[in-house]
């Protein structure tokens, strides 16, 4: 049967040209990935040595020292000032995924729009998204905005 199977095989590969092959090669991992993400394990892991980022994890830190993290040796400081709920139409929505933080940098400069790994004494490293949110970059700050 083995003889078989592969000769069926090697028949197939002949008769299928490269661009049928190379289709059907490309499905395989993109199923699994898809397979993967859907998953509700996925969705709730979190990278080794990244902390869980929900609303309640940076309530406790406001006023808090993070930095910011521009190479290997080069960090940014900024206090925590705010954790505000977002809002939509004018109504506050306060879940623990959808919340904004407000930073302000401690030393002179902005940090610029851009993704960082931030470090936190208690909360350890995490990655975040920020932007500036004023023309002078004083604040900046990240939004969640999970469903």
């Amino acid at each position: 049967m083995d003889a078989t199977f592969h000769a069926a095989l090697g028949k197939f590969l002949m008769s299928s040209n490269r661009r049928a092959f190379l289709q059907f090669a490309g499905l395989a991992p993109a199923a699994a990935a898809t397979a993967a993400l859907a998953s509700p394990a996925a969705k709730h892991t979190v990278a080794a040595g990244e902390a869980p980022v929900n609303r309640s994890s940076f309530l406790p830190c406001v006023g808090d020292e993070f930095h910011f993290e521009f190479g290997p040796h080069e960090s940014k400081p900024a206090k925590l000032a705010r954790v505000e709920p977002l809002q939509v139409s004018g109504r506050k929505i306060e879940t623990e995924g959808n919340f904004r933080l407000v930073f302000e940098p401690l030393s002179p400069g902005s940090i610029p729009q851009d993704s960082y790994a931030v470090n936190h004494v208690r909360l350890g490293r995490i990655a975040l998204f920020v932007s500036p949110n004023d023309a002078q970059g004083r604040v900046v700050e990240a939004v969640f905005n999970r469903v």
